[in-house]
């Protein structure tokens, strides 16, 4: 609708996710992108079992979760999210 956000506007998806990533450590995030109504961002984890754990935390928040890169190496993970409203 005209002048409102919609659920998959960048502003609104921020909003369902900052919570999520506000529990991780300080320098977990890595980047963060937006287009066509899906937000992607890239995290690093200390330990591989966290990113299942996160892929499940934006499940339970009602957010679509795409599968993305993952890569371990040296004392850290990377793997990058991609998410949009629904879901669970």
């Amino acid at each position: 609708a005209a002048g409102y956000g919609e659920a998959d506007d960048f502003i609104p998806l921020l909003g369902r996710v900052s919570p999520l990533l506000s529990q991780l450590p300080r320098k977990s995030l890595r980047s963060i992108d937006y287009e066509s109504g899906k937000l992607g961002f890239l995290l690093a984890f200390s330990d591989p079992e966290l990113v299942r754990s996160m892929a499940k935390t934006l499940k339970a928040a009602g957010l679509k979760v795409e599968p993305g890169k993952v890569v371990s190496g040296g004392k850290e993970t990377m793997a990058y999210f991609t998410v949009r409203p629904g879901g669970k």
